[in-house]
C-alpha cells in the first residue's frame, strides 16, 4: 500500500514538472524567436559603444552645451548692442507735423503761417535709425559672467563623472550577461549528466538493481533542469536587453558577451583613498564657485551702471529714403537705489543656495568615505567567499565521482547520485555568482576611487 502511494506521488510530480517544462520551453522559444540580430561584443567594445551613444552621457553633453550658451550670452556685459530700424508714421498733429518737417529739413517760410501751423494736413515720415549701446561698467554683470563660466566647468566635470558611472553600469550589465551565458552552460552540462544517469538507471532497472521509482526520480531531475534552463534563457534575454538599452542599440538587438568572467586570482584590487580631485567633487566645487559669484553679483547690483550710446538717423517722406540726417551721442549713469526689496531677497536667496551647496559637498565627502569603507569590506568578503566556493565545487565534484563509481557497481542509491549531481550544479552556479559579485565589487571600488 505504501509503495503504491509513493508511485502515485512520483507520477504526480512527473506530470507537474512536465507541464512546467513545456511552459518554460515555449517561453524560451518565444524569446528566441523575437531576437532580430546577435552581436558579439567584448567588454572594451561595449564600453566604447556606450560612451558614444548612451542616453545619459548625451544628455549631460547637452547640459554642457546649455551652460556654454549661457556663458556666451553673458558677453552682453561688455559687448555693444547694435540695432537698425525703419519706422513709418503718419499724423496731422500740429506739433508732430512741424517736427517731422524739421527732421526732414523741409521747413519753408509758408509753414510758419498760423493757419498752417494750427491745421496741418496729413504728413508722413520714414525714419531709418542705427543705434549703438556700449556697456562701460557693469559690476553685477561681470560677476554673473564669472558664475556662468564656473557653471560650464562644473558641467564638464559632470560629463566625466557620468561617463565613469555609465562605464560601471556597462561592466555590471556586461558580466550579468556573461553570468547568464555561463549559468546556462552549467545547467546544460547538468542536463547531460542527468541524461547519462537516466540511461544508466534504465540499464540497472533491466538488470534488477533498481526499481521503476528510481527511473522516475531521474526523469524528474531532468525535467527540473529543463525548467531551470528555460529560466536561465529568460534571464539571458533580460540581461542582453538591459545591455542593449545602455548601449542605445537598435530595438530587437541581442548581444553575446565574448569576455569570460575572470578568475578571481587574476583580478587586480584597486587601492587608495577618496580624493577630492574626483570629478564629481570637482563639479561640486565649481558649482560652489558659481554660487559665490552669483552672490557677489546680487551684492554688486547696488553699484551704478555706466553705459554710452549713440544713434544715426535718416528721415524722409519715402521708405528707406536718404533725405535729412542727424546723429546723437551720450552716456547714462544709472543707479537703482531701491527695487522693491527684491535685491535684498535675491541676495538672501543666493546666500542660502551657497550654504546648501557647501553642505552638499561636505555630505558627499562623508558619504563617499562610508561607501568606500563598505566597498572595501565587500571586496574582502567576496574574495573570501570565492575561495570557499572554489573549494566547495572541487569537493562536490569529488563526491559525485565517488557516488557515480559506486552507483555503476550497484552500491549507491539513485537518489544519492541525483543529490550529488544537483550539489555540483548548485556549487558551480554559486561559484559563478560569487565570481560575478567579486568582479562587480572591484569595479565599484574603482569607481569610488576613480582610478
Amino acid at each position: 500500500m505504501y509503495s503504491l502511494k509513493v508511485h502515485k506521488f512520483i507520477h504526480l510530480l512527473f506530470f507537474v514538472f512536465l507541464s512546467g517544462s513545456l511552459y518554460f520551453s515555449a517561453q524560451a522559444q518565444e524569446n528566441t524567436d523575437t531576437k532580430v540580430s546577435q552581436t558579439p561584443l567584448s567588454l572594451e567594445e561595449a564600453v566604447k559603444e556606450a560612451l558614444s551613444k548612451n542616453w545619459d552621457i548625451r544628455k549631460a553633453q547637452k547640459d554642457t552645451d546649455i551652460a556654454k550658451a549661457n556663458f556666451e550670452s553673458s558677453k552682453a556685459t561688455y559687448l555693444p548692442q547694435i540695432s537698425l530700424s525703419e519706422t513709418g508714421v503718419f499724423t496731422n498733429s500740429p506739433l508732430q507735423s512741424f517736427g517731422i518737417l524739421l527732421n526732414q529739413e523741409r521747413v519753408q517760410q509758408s509753414d510758419f503761417n498760423p493757419s498752417t501751423l494750427n491745421n496741418p494736413g496729413v504728413i508722413g515720415n520714414f525714419n531709418t535709425r542705427l543705434s549703438v549701446q556700449q556697456p562701460i561698467f557693469n559690476a553685477d554683470g561681470f560677476y554673473g559672467r564669472k558664475a556662468a563660466q564656473s557653471q560650464v566647468q562644473a558641467q564638464q566635470m559632470i560629463i566625466t563623472r557620468t561617463e565613469k558611472g555609465i562605464t560601471l553600469q556597462v561592466k555590471q550589465a556586461y558580466f550579468q550577461l556573461q553570468l547568464a551565458q555561463e549559468s546556462q552552460e552549467v545547467i546544460q552540462k547538468a542536463i547531460e549528466a542527468a541524461n547519462a544517469t537516466q540511461k544508466l538507471t534504465e540499464q540497472n532497472l533491466e538488470e534488477g538493481y533498481v526499481q521503476n521509482a528510481d527511473v522516475m526520480l531521474v526523469k524528474l531531475r531532468v525535467l527540473s533542469l529543463q525548467n531551470q534552463l528555460a529560466e536561465a534563457q529568460n534571464q539571458l534575454s533580460n540581461a542582453s536587453e538591459n545591455l542593449v538599452y545602455l548601449l542605445n542599440m537598435p530595438a530587437g538587438s541581442s548581444i553575446i558577451a565574448t569576455d569570460q568572467l575572470t578568475d578571481g586570482t587574476n583580478i587586480e584590487i584597486p587601492s587608495g583613498e577618496i580624493s577630492e580631485q574626483r570629478s564629481d567633487f570637482q563639479a561640486q566645487r565649481y558649482a560652489i564657485q558659481a554660487r559665490e559669484q552669483m552672490l557677489l553679483s546680487h551684492k554688486k547690483s547696488l553699484i551704478p551702471h555706466l553705459n554710452v550710446f549713440g544713434a544715426f538717423e535718416l528721415n524722409d517722406n519715402i521708405p528707406f529714403g536718404a533725405g535729412a540726417n542727424n546723429w546723437m551721442a551720450g552716456f547714462q549713469l544709472q543707479w537703482d537705489i531701491f527695487k522693491g526689496n527684491s535685491r535684498i531677497a535675491n541676495t538672501q536667496k543666493a546666500q542660502a543656495e551657497l550654504d546648501k551647496a557647501n553642505l552638499d559637498y561636505e555630505q558627499n565627502l562623508v558619504k563617499s568615505q562610508v561607501e568606500l569603507n563598505q566597498a572595501k569590506r565587500n571586496v574582502q568578503l567576496s574574495r573570501q567567499k570565492l575561495n570557499t566556493t572554489q573549494l566547495a565545487v572541487a569537493q562536490a565534484k569529488e563526491v559525485l565521482r565517488i557516488r557515480q563509481d559506486r552507483y555503476e557497481e550497484g552500491l549507491e542509491k539513485t537518489n544519492d547520485v541525483l543529490m550529488a549531481e544537483a550539489q555540483v550544479a548548485e556549487k558551480e552556479l554559486e561559484y559563478l555568482q560569487t565570481l560575478y559579485a567579486y568582479q562587480v565589487a572591484n569595479y565599484y571600488l574603482d569607481f569610488l576611487l576613480e582610478n
